[in-house]
């Protein structure tokens, strides 16, 4: 869930205190277990200026999650943290769920691999996961960390066709698929990065929740990192204009810079709630949510800012973010069973 003063799960406080870890994979364990479908339900819609939102229940008894991304057969796929679950969602609102083996797994990380497979990881286990379109679930211990939580919140499949992801206060981790998981130092004292994508350069991008730092990794492990005085954010992405973004909750703001570094810019002029996670759409805008505040934003590149308020049964406490398969906005609720489509005008 959201980790931050607003998540009464684990009521953990702004910053995390998250100890370093080491490297490399093995083990594996896969137990057969049976899927349940959900109905689909549109709940409610909004329309607004730049789109229309539609709400659908996720899986009955579902707390929501952290990431949510685009995946096999055109479905959209998240863990549900309170349900302990990995979640498949067609585009009409229609869920199939899997539990995960390991108990109190707290899935959070989820991308689509190489090997037609979705990934996710596992903030209090030491593994990682992968489901296929059957929803056959196969875990692999990561050795490095010594049985100790991964502390893992993001993942993304890299240009090296290895699938990266946070590792709390190590750094960064990829993963060979029917290999091994190297784990990569960021160079940042208190390294927590909860945040990762690709950028424009193919070189790996990462958000630092105590910050102030943002950062890049070449898929061979060198990293270098810019003090931008940037606190708590979930998401980074490559933009439309050729440079990063990302979301800044700590200063209420979002941030582009340069993939040499240069040209930092902060923008909020009519920014209303926090930003917590970002993505670039098809029609050269950007997309943020925004945690507690319920509302999902349009950013172009010039910056200009615009919010919609979505109305749902509860409080949207929007964070997880992605494309979907139809092009549109997709964001998953971080506190309840909600996922949220906005069709883009």
């Amino acid at each position: 869930m959201l980790r931050s003063q607003f998540m009464p799960a684990r009521a953990l406080a702004l910053l995390l205190g998250l100890s370093i870890l080491a490297a490399c994979q093995s083990g594996s364990a896969t137990l057969p277990q049976a899927a349940r479908s959900d109905a689909a339900q549109t709940i409610t819609q909004t329309s607004c200026a730049f789109g229309k939102i539609s709400v659908f229940n996720g899986p009955s008894g579902g707390t929501g999650g952290v990431n949510i991304a685009t995946g096999l057969s055109g479905d959209l796929w998240y863990g549900d943290i309170g349900l302990n679950d990995i979640v498949r969602m067609s585009t009409k609102g229609l869920t199939k769920v899997k539990a995960i083996p390991s108990g109190n797994a707290e899935p959070e990380g989820i991308a689509l691999g190489p090997n037609k497979q979705m990934w996710f990881t596992e903030w209090s286990q030491p593994d990682i996961g992968s489901i296929t379109s059957k929803l056959r679930i196969r875990l692999y211990a990561v050795k490095g960390f010594g049985g100790q939580a991964s502390h893992s919140t993001a993942m993304v499949q890299g240009p090296d066709k290895r699938i990266w992801f946070t590792t709390g206060s190590y750094g960064l981790a990829a993963h060979k698929v029917g290999r091994a998981t190297t784990l990569y130092t960021t160079g940042v004292d208190s390294e927590d990065p909860t945040g990762i994508g690709v950028g424009p350069d193919k070189n790996l991008w990462f958000v630092t929740f105590s910050g102030p730092d943002i950062g890049k990794m070449t898929t061979s492990g060198k990293a270098t990192t810019y003090n931008v005085g940037s606190y708590g954010g979930f998401g980074i992405t490559a933009g439309p204009d050729g440079r990063v973004w990302f979301p800044d909750p700590g200063n209420s703001r979002i941030g582009a810079i340069n993939t040499d570094g240069s040209g930092l810019t902060f923008y909020n002029k009519n920014l209303i709630g926090q930003p917590y996670n970002i993505v670039a759409a098809g029609d050269g805008n950007l997309y943020f949510t925004t945690g507690p505040t319920g509302a999902i934003g349009q950013i172009t590149t010039k910056g200009v800012i615009k919010e919609c308020k979505v109305n749902a049964q509860q409080t949207l406490v929007a964070l997880g973010l992605t494309i979907g398969p139809d092009k549109n906005v997709w964001v998953l609720d971080n506190q309840h069973s909600q996922v949220a489509r906005l069709a883009i005008r």
